[in-house]
């Protein structure tokens, strides 16, 4: 009788272990790290084509056990506020169902082809071939408004000063006005039945569909007008 208790007893625990090891899984150290490294670098891509290296700085577990089943592991961070180093909330899910929610500090490397200031550029002056250069710079700080090798940068000015080799910020240089401040402009009188130009000054900068004030040194008046075209106003009378 006793036997056959212990017979039992083993049948039992086997069969408890079996259930156990079918029903669970577990995820190595090796593959978390990965599978967020993999996530994050999905998720930069559609930021940016820059050249990203990940690093996770310390993992919280050796190893996760989770239920059996399909496992996905997601990570994110806040890339509206991107910096090199951040936090990803990480999500361990099986078949849909969260097992595991942690926190996970990465460093984020980010490079790229980018336009810097080859001397000092004023606050105000043009950016051309003759004041910028290409060269390859981690774009961390400055990830989504580093202008890369493919930003066309003619008709461009300063909106602040550029130090020598500092990068051009998209978010610090305007596009060129079609009607600068003192150029000469064509002024084009429209009434119902003629047209008539003269040249004037402008008195302020503006782009097409801008409403500007100009002035007449021939008649000694300004005059209130839209631009219509680079250096031309329309004024109806």
């Amino acid at each position: 009788m006793r036997e056959t208790n212990k017979i039992a007893i083993i049948v039992m625990m086997l069969l408890f272990l079996t259930n156990n090891s079918v029903f669970a899984a577990v995820l190595s150290e090796k593959f978390l790290k990965e599978s967020i490294v993999k996530d994050l670098q999905s998720k930069l891509a559609k930021v940016t084509t820059a050249e990203t290296t990940i690093n996770i700085l310390q993992m919280p577990y050796k190893t996760i056990t989770v239920e059996e089943g399909k496992v996905a592991v997601s990570a994110d961070i806040n890339f509206d506020y991107f910096t090199t180093r951040a936090i990803a909330k990480v999500n361990v899910s099986v078949n849909g169902v969260t097992q595991r929610y942690f926190g996970v500090p990465v460093e984020i490397k980010v490079q790229d082809s980018v336009w810097v200031a080859k001397e000092t550029i004023r606050s105000g002056a043009s950016i051309t071939s003759n004041n910028l250069k290409l060269e390859k710079r981690d774009i961390g700080s400055c990830l989504k408004f580093a202008a890369n090798e493919n930003f066309d940068f003619s008709r461009y000015l300063a909106k602040k000063t550029f130090t020598t080799d500092e990068i051009i910020d998209k978010r610090f240089i305007e596009s060129v006005p079609d009607v600068m401040r003192n150029n000469v402009v064509t002024v084009i009188f429209s009434t119902d039945f003629l047209n008539m130009t003269i040249d004037a000054e402008s008195m302020e900068d503006g782009k097409i569909g801008d409403y500007i004030q100009v002035r007449s040194k021939k008649y000694r008046k300004y005059y209130k007008g839209q631009i219509i075209d680079t250096n031309q106003v329309l004024v109806k009378i």
